[in-house]
């Protein structure tokens, strides 16, 4: 036969008491119960748990061995009762984030924290998108809320919206790029070399009118942009947070712009599907999201 959960309590509350008088207390029952709980362990499982020829039991090295089983077995057990609570109260099982990596680490860092105590038992799961991505996750489903940087202003249809914060942008390149040596940089500088764009999976990008270089590179993510940029060939505007580190240790230097409409931001926006209703957590989540400071510095 197979352990129940009764045998295995018993095992692991003896070995934890030192005695099976002690774990019978501790578990409210009486000792011969416990005693024979474990002694039909010992006999489902074809080993000796305990050494009983003293006066008091003794793990035996089998039983040492088993003993951080028998543990996860009853801590996923527990689990199993929780979720079962939280499901029969409404709970969702899972959330699901969709998130432009333009999203400051720290921001996210402290609501993500915040929620795993809220709901320890609701899994997470984070999509990280570029441009329209994320839109398209949310609108069809496959993501409960997202936080996006939308190309053209106003809210996707479909979906409803919040601008939680402007993000700074800095046009940054290598220490050993030729625009890195200018002590001010002119859009017509920035023209004359390859700049480093994003663009998403349906192939969404920058419009001409926001684009400097005559030459362009791609790609759908912020932190690859940040790596071409490291490696010399091609100057890019990124969001500011991102390029805190990479300035700090000289992989980055930023220019000094001197032409208008150098001041770059971007809106950060937290979306949501009209029309279909939010689970418990997934709504704290998105309130959370939108009553917490965002900040570039955050």
């Amino acid at each position: 036969m197979e352990p129940n959960l009764e045998q295995l309590r018993a095992f692991v509350t003896a070995a934890e008491e030192g005695s099976f008088s002690a774990a019978a207390r501790r578990l409210g029952r009486a000792q011969s119960a416990v005693s024979t709980a474990i002694m039909n362990l010992e006999i489902d499982l074809g080993v000796e748990l305990f050494d009983r020829s003293g006066k008091l039991p003794v793990l035996t090295t089998t039983g040492t061995a088993l003993l951080s089983d028998a543990r996860h077995i009853l801590d996923r057990g527990r689990d199993m009762v929780e979720r079962a609570r939280s499901l029969s109260s409404g709970i969702e099982h899972r959330v699901i984030l969709a998130t432009d990596e333009m999203a400051p680490p720290p921001f996210l860092n402290r609501v993500l924290g915040d929620f795993s105590r809220q709901y320890p038992r609701v899994e997470l799961e984070c999509l990280f998108a570029a441009l329209g991505d994320v839109a398209e996750l949310v609108a069809s489903g496959r993501a409960d809320m997202g936080l996006m940087t939308p190309l053209a202003p106003g809210a996707p249809r479909g979906l409803n919206y919040r601008l939680l914060h402007n993000l700074e942008f800095s046009a940054v390149v290598a220490p050993d790029h030729p625009l890195a040596a200018l002590s001010l940089v002119s859009a017509d500088d920035l023209a004359e070399h390859r700049e480093i764009i994003p663009t998403s999976r349906g192939g969404e990008r920058l419009g001409e009118e926001e684009v400097i270089g005559r030459t362009c590179w791609l790609a759908e993510n912020y932190f690859i942009i940040r790596s071409i940029v490291e490696a010399g060939v091609g100057w890019a505007f990124l969001p500011t947070p991102l390029t805190r580190e990479s300035l700090a240790a000289r992989r980055l230097v930023e220019l000094h712009l001197d032409f208008k409409g150098a001041d770059i931001k971007a809106p950060l926006f937290l979306i949501w599907p009209r029309g279909r209703a939010l689970g418990p957590a997934a709504d704290w989540l998105r309130a959370a999201l939108a009553g917490t400071p965002v900040g570039d510095d955050a």
